[in-house]
């Protein structure tokens, strides 16, 4: 009985049609003297039902359009052997669990090759692109994504993918490492971690498309963490790029977001360990976790806040019993992660402390920055300082999850420029849900209502006021040194916030005038 082509010769047969490039001789395939010899250039070597993949740098020189060709009918056949598994056709249930884990791996991957265009700016056709997400058109979990899973497993088109992005957006930023595990980037020049106002998230974001990955490791490599942890920086930075993937592009809760916090946290925890009234307080162990928590602490944010989820009965507020429901969701989607990929980032060379007490501190660090904890954060502190005649006594699990909760909420302390941008967006963002909220037959919160919205200026005044100004005044009295620079920013963009309020009331007033002359003067007039 003949044998018609099996699925790998029907594979092979599809790509040589769509490629030209010329199928294997039957010395190449059939014989065994040959079946052990390398493939030549990128053909793939045949052997029955196995198959050498063709190297990957010949792959890129390919069209898109063969590539795609290809992958859609191995595609096919992953399909048909994954749902015979599920049918309880297979003896090796591992087998199944290796294909999901390798699906979500390739997922993450490929999903930071996708997010290469996410504007720095958010107006136009991007916003509503946005709204619509937000307003359940979400397709991020299509079948396609598993296509591009499956890219990387079969054909590991994961240099096809760069070759491709290099091509339309020109060479982005490498990051690569030497033999010594130090850290090099291409394409950029050295980020100035060390300074408050030289550093423009946006503009990094813009020139690299991974802010959140460049942030991390200029300050890795600042540090010289890589004498401190386990994981060697190549895995380190795989785990920030899956990291990074993970963030959605929402205006306000993304990558970008992410980049900022972490650059802030690691700018305040410097200069606070600069300080003599902290001599001897702060370690480098201490350093990794304040910037594992930063990097992750809004890790897969869906764009709606945690009264919304709990409303609405979401999945993920069942799971979290309306609890911290996103921070919870953060930090366990994080460490997930990290298991996935096989890189226990807290991993250290120092006897103490263990890493099961740091993984408990960076929960709570992301735990923190839930704003229905900011009162209890902010106590917290206080009732330190006032028990403490030293700072170097206060309790450092206590000051570090201040800390991480104030750099989410520090843009007001950036330079104007950045601040107004991230104005902008956590407004669209919050107009975003209430419009959700609304639809549903929900109550709609002042701040989220787009009819009834207070002004950009008047909003930003009363986050000032009564949320960012006294969780700040707390570090600022502790060193007024370390704080310096941001402080003068949040007085800068406070006095330009009163002063637009004040001219739009202003406005606001003299249009009320003007509107009720008008209307006196037309009620007055007599017929003839």
């Amino acid at each position: 009985m003949v044998r018609g082509p099996g699925p790998i010769e029907y594979v092979w047969q599809n790509f040589c049609y769509r490629s030209k490039v010329p199928p294997p001789t039957q010395a190449e395939s059939g014989s065994s003297s040959s079946s052990s010899s390398a493939p030549r250039h990128g053909r793939l070597s045949m052997h029955g039902d196995l198959m050498d993949l063709p190297d990957p740098a010949y792959l890129a020189l390919l069209p898109m359009e063969s590539l795609l060709d290809h992958l859609q009918a191995v595609c096919n056949e992953l399909a048909l052997k994954y749902e015979a598994g599920l049918n309880g056709k297979t003896k090796d249930p591992s087998l199944l669990r290796n294909a999901e884990i390798v699906l979500k791996r390739c997922h993450r991957q490929l999903n930071t090759a996708g997010q290469s265009r996410a504007p720095a700016h958010w107006d136009g056709a991007a916003v509503q692109r946005f709204l619509s997400m937000y307003n359940g058109q979400d397709t991020r979990h299509s079948c396609f994504n598993n296509l591009h899973d499956v890219t990387k497993q079969v054909l590991n088109l994961n240099r096809v993918v760069k070759h491709w992005r290099h091509q339309v957006d020109g060479e982005p930023v490498q990051l690569s490492f030497g033999v010594n595990g130090s850290v090099h980037m291409t394409g950029l020049g050295p980020l100035n971690v060390e300074s408050w106002e030289d550093v423009n998230v946006f503009q990094l974001e813009e020139d690299s498309k991974q802010a959140l990955q460049v942030a991390f490791m200029s300050i890795w490599k600042r540090r010289d963490l890589q004498r401190l942890c386990t994981a060697p920086s190549a895995k380190v930075l795989d785990f920030l790029r899956a990291t990074e993937a993970e963030y959605r592009q929402n205006p306000y809760h993304n990558r970008i977001h992410a980049a900022d916090v972490t650059l802030s946290a690691y700018y305040l925890w410097s200069k606070l360990s600069g300080e003599e009234c902290f001599d001897n307080y702060f370690t480098e162990v201490d350093l990794l976790v304040v910037l594992v928590a930063a990097a992750i602490h809004d890790m897969g944010h869906p764009g709606v806040n945690n009264n919304f989820l709990v409303a609405t009965r979401d999945r993920l507020a069942l799971r979290y019993n309306d609890r911290s429901v996103l921070e919870n969701f953060h930090a366990a989607s994080a460490f997930e992660l990290m298991h996935e990929q096989d890189v226990d980032l807290l991993e250290h060379r120092q006897p103490v402390p263990p890493v099961a007490a740091l993984r408990m501190r960076v929960i709570n660090m992301v735990l923190a920055t839930d704003m229905d904890r900011h009162r209890e954060v902010m106590s917290d502190l206080a009732k330190q300082v006032d028990r403490h005649d030293r700072f170097q006594d206060i309790d450092k699990l206590v000051l570090e999850k201040h800390l991480v909760h104030m750099v989410d909420i520090a843009h007001p302390l950036r330079p104007y420029t950045m601040h107004l941008e991230w104005s902008k967006r956590v407004t669209m963002e919050f107009l975003a849900q209430g419009d959700q909220e609304r639809r549903l037959g929900f109550p709609v919160g002042e701040l989220f209502d787009r009819e009834k919205a207070t002004s950009l200026a008047a909003g930003q005044l009363g986050f000032l006021n009564f949320v960012v100004i006294p969780a700040w005044k707390q570090l600022r009295d502790i060193s007024l040194n370390a704080t310096a620079h941001p402080d003068r920013c949040l007085q800068e963009n406070l006095g330009k916030w009163k002063e637009l309020d004040e001219q739009e009331k202003l406005a606001a007033k003299e249009a009320k005038v003007a509107a009720s002359a008008s209307s006196s003067g037309s009620g007055s007039k007599q017929p003839p």
